[in-house]
């Protein structure tokens, strides 16, 4: 009867520990999606053009040009800019990527600096 009852918790522990370990590997994989995608954004923000030496001055990193976007996986990413400086020419860009897993909300941010 004891190892009918030391079994019982023996698979049940291993069920648990399944369970568990599922829903870590889950999470982690939306958090490294959601961090690529921030990346992604990120390299599409330096891929704009801004040069103030160019007759007429030409800056296609304004908040217009980078709307949010909605992946679809229970994930959207915000882009920020902020100017930081006219003189010399500085901005900032931070790259939200809000995603929910198992009914909580997460953010991976990345932040950058850019200049002409």
């Amino acid at each position: 009867m004891i190892s009918v009852l030391i079994l019982a918790m023996y698979i049940g522990s291993m069920i648990t520990g399944y369970i568990v370990v599922s829903h870590r590997a889950e999470w982690s994989i939306q958090s490294s999606t959601a961090h690529n995608f921030s990346r992604n954004r990120l390299e599409q923000f330096r891929g704009g053009r801004w040069s103030t030496l160019s007759l007429p001055p030409m800056d296609e990193l304004i908040p217009s040009n980078f709307p949010p976007i909605d992946m679809g996986l229970n994930m959207t990413n915000y882009l920020t800019i902020i100017t930081i400086s006219i003189n010399p020419p500085v901005k900032m860009v931070k790259s939200d990527t809000v995603w929910s897993s198992s009914g909580k909300l997460f953010t991976n941010s990345l932040t950058t600096y850019v200049s002409p």
